[in-house]
């Protein structure tokens, strides 16, 4: 024990110990740093940039925010999610119908038959074989704009043959 007294004074020694007076406002200062650092010494690494996602999967959110919209009655909120989804490109058949579909509610419910038609008619472009639901082709304002785009397909492609 009496070889460790030498190397705690050398100790105390370097790094400055308390004072042993009783005034309690005397500052004790603390101890310089072996190396000295300066701002410039320091240098900022940069957080790797987190990764963006793909546009697919993107496509794929935005049209789940779109449909949750939708049934929650916000429909120009919709209408945003909806399009972006099919500007980044949605893969899915079935996506690109849903989101046509849902367009096409929205414009004929603000009756605007001509771009129902149109949405209508780009959902059928991607699946020929898209039809509405039982309660979906009975709605008052888009089932009968349905039919209408259904039957002009069968006369496109009855003509055609």
């Amino acid at each position: 024990m009496h070889h460790l007294a030498p190397a705690l004074l050398i100790l105390f020694g370097l790094y400055g110990c308390a004072s042993t007076s009783t005034n309690d406002n005397v500052a004790v200062e603390p101890a310089a740093s072996p190396v000295a650092t300066s701002p410039a010494d320091k240098v900022e690494v940069p957080a790797p940039a987190p990764a963006e996602p793909a546009p697919e999967v993107v496509a794929e959110q935005e049209l789940k925010l779109g449909i949750t919209a939708y049934e929650n009655g916000q429909h120009r909120k919709s209408q945003q999610h909806l399009k972006t989804a099919l500007s980044l490109g949605l893969t899915g058949k079935s996506d690109k119908v849903a989101a046509n579909k849902y367009l096409a509610f929205m414009a004929c419910a603000n009756k605007q038959r001509d771009v129902c038609r149109g949405y209508f008619r780009k959902a059928l472009a991607t699946d020929s074989k898209f039809e509405l639901s039982k309660s979906e082709a009975g709605h008052p304002m888009w089932g009968s704009v349905f039919k209408e785009v259904k039957a002009e397909g069968k006369a496109k492609s009855t003509a055609k043959q």
